[in-house]
């Protein structure tokens, strides 16, 4: 809750997760364990007791969200969201959101409302292996502790190899499964208290979880080292804590009670008030902080409790709990999808707004972004029938998001242009995306595959969109590091000028001080003038990428740039809207709608740089 509220100093606050996974091992181990000890076990029980703890509380928050959400969200966002809402119900979110945003710390994350339960989704696959695993290991092995341990290793080994050699794996319960280990790992060990811990154990490994909280952050590859040190001081407070004062203290107890209603209220109350354009309000902290367990505590109190006390047997809690939930799930996103997320719950304006956004939105946003192979014919636009030339277009979201504007203009130049983006992916040669961890291993291998194409020289014009200042490392990390960057992109003109290519370089578009400007539109329909951006302030913001491109025009004065906000900005301000139609989609991403008028804008009042 302190790093989803923006507490200061508790960047890795995400920590809690883990913290989480092991207790969960461990209670699990417990639970099973004392019902085997009594002779009563049976998984019947155990999954209708699971079911009775978590999917009440789940099913109420997804309901309770869905209907705040469906007041706001765009429709297409809506859509996603029901889909979101649906993989909940089918244990799999962590899957859905893995696969829906590039990393769990990106920007877009911050306005997904369910995102949280993809740890939930972690511990029912967990749920679904371990319980006949330790029944086995219990029932046939003596609980031996070397079976758990063995176990533990092996799964151990594969997170920290997955998490530094396999790309990303935050959301995947394969590198979390060693958490859950970890808990039975010391449950056995408890068993037996054949080794007692001294008395600083418990202060000291609380300390060190405030100090891995506080000291990393989404820069990290995760979950790593940082996440078998958080599993190991957990494992130290489960074993010698129960003597610890301030754990067992009665305020300790009650947020441990109201604990999973919190973790469920808490993300979809940040979303919202993300969404409504609050986030600077220095009041949040608290409110959120009181909203959250104002509605933990009525969620416990009138639906988990009741409910987790019932006499319901596994036949009911499975068709009420689980199957129904999973029914409404799917029905409402195939109605979602078949109705277009229904644009009238937003109101005539925002309604017609969304409609002409949509009616420009380019097909080759689902097939294109995210490579597609040597095979680039799918990705082909501009003048496909009769073209002069050829030009590649290579990006990130901003190469996604400029596409239309280089359509219009590669069409008048008669070009076949292809498209090949990624997001969060720098399309430049060499190792400067090593210093940005996550990002290096999933577009390093490709980038270099699509420079050995360009050494064809079966491209006129090779163009550039990135977000330029999404990749710039700060001044203060040395002067090296934005050396580095700027040495990355004159080797990568360079490369492009020898295969016999003309470099072609979009600069970006106007930017402002972390403002949504779709959120900005559709809560000052009003009053929209105050959704504009200084043109001061943006160039304010893009000072250095600016002063890069300068060097490299003096290095390499053949190299074409196209700016955007020659058309955009006028008179000290850069619009964000037009005609009752916002032009980004969130703090810096354009609609293909908007990048088609600039580019018309742009013929209109400027000669062709592509003939």
């Amino acid at each position: 809750m302190l790093v989803h509220f923006n507490v200061p100093y508790f960047n890795g606050g995400f920590i809690g997760v883990d913290v989480f996974f092991v207790i969960s091992g461990f209670l699990i181990s417990a639970l099973i364990h004392q019902d085997m000890q009594n002779s009563r076990f049976s998984f019947a029980d155990f999954y209708n007791r699971r079911i009775k703890r978590l999917a009440p509380a789940t099913i109420l928050a997804v309901i309770a969200t869905t209907i705040a959400f469906g007041l706001i969200l765009l429709p297409e966002d809506f859509t996603r969201y029901i889909r979101s809402a649906r993989d909940v119900f089918l244990f799999k979110s962590n899957v859905h959101f893995a696969k829906e945003t590039s990393d769990y710390f990106s920007a877009e994350a911050d306005a997904i409302p369910l995102l949280h339960t993809w740890s939930l989704a972690v511990e029912w696959q967990f749920y679904f292996i371990f319980p006949a695993l330790f029944y086995c290991v219990v029932r046939f092995l003596s609980g031996s502790f070397l079976a758990i341990f063995g176990a533990l290793s092996l799964a151990m080994g594969y997170s920290l190899y997955a998490s530094y050699w396999q790309g990303e794996v935050y959301y995947h319960t394969s590198a979390r499964a060693f958490e859950f280990l970890v808990g039975t790992g010391v449950f056995l060990l408890a068993q037996k208290r054949t080794v007692r811990l001294p008395s600083f154990v418990v202060p000291f490994s609380i300390a060190g979880l405030i100090v891995i909280a506080t000291q990393i952050d989404g820069t990290w590859q995760y979950p790593g080292v940082p996440a078998v040190l958080v599993s190991l001081f957990t494992a130290a407070i489960l074993y010698s804590g129960q003597s610890n004062k301030f754990l067992t203290s009665s305020v300790m107890g009650w947020i441990g009670k109201h604990s999973y209603s919190a973790y469920l209220w808490h993300w979809p109350l940040v979303v919202f008030f993300y969404h409504q354009g609050e986030t600077h309000n220095p009041f949040m902290i608290p409110m959120l902080f009181v909203l959250t367990f104002a509605l933990s505590f009525l969620s416990y109190r009138f639906v988990e409790n009741p409910i987790r006390r019932s006499k319901m047997k596994l036949g009911t809690s499975l068709l009420i709990l689980v199957v129904l939930p999973v029914f409404g799930g799917v029905a409402a996103y195939y109605f979602a999808r078949k109705n277009d997320g229904w644009p009238q719950r937003l109101g005539e304006v925002e309604g017609r707004a969304y409609q002409q956004i949509a009616k420009y939105e380019d097909p080759m946003r689902k097939v294109c972004h995210v490579f597609t192979g040597t095979n680039l014919e799918q990705c082909a636009f501009g003048e496909t029938k009769n073209p002069k030339g050829s030009l590649l277009l290579l990006g990130d979201s901003h190469g996604l998001h400029i596409k239309r504007f280089v359509e219009v203009l590669a069409k008048d130049a008669s070009l076949k242009a292809y498209t090949q983006t990624e997001s969060e992916c720098l399309m430049l040669v060499g190792d400067y995306q090593s210093k940005m961890p996550g990002r290096a291993a999933r577009c390093s291998k490709r980038t270099a595959e699509l420079y050995h194409l360009i050494d064809g020289g079966q491209f006129d014009y090779v163009v550039l969109s990135e977000r330029w200042r999404g990749y710039s490392l700060p001044r203060d990390e040395g002067e090296s590091a934005v050396e580095a960057y700027q040495e990355a992109l004159t080797e990568s003109i360079e490369r492009v000028i020898n295969a016999g290519s003309q470099p072609v370089i979009i600069k970006p578009v106007a930017e402002g001080n972390g403002t949504n400007f779709t959120l900005c539109f559709y809560n000052n329909i009003a009053a929209l003038d105050v959704c504009d951006i200084d043109h001061q302030e943006s160039n304010r913001l893009l000072k250095g990428i600016y002063e890069m491109m300068d060097l490299v025009a003096e290095q390499y004065p053949s190299v074409i740039f196209i700016d955007p906000q020659t058309v955009q900005c006028s008179a000290g301000v850069c619009k964000t809207h037009e005609d009752g139609i916002p032009w980004y989609q969130d703090t810096h991403h354009i609609y293909d709608y908007t990048a088609q008028k600039l580019a018309k804008d742009y013929l209109a009042e400027f000669n062709n740089p592509l003939r």
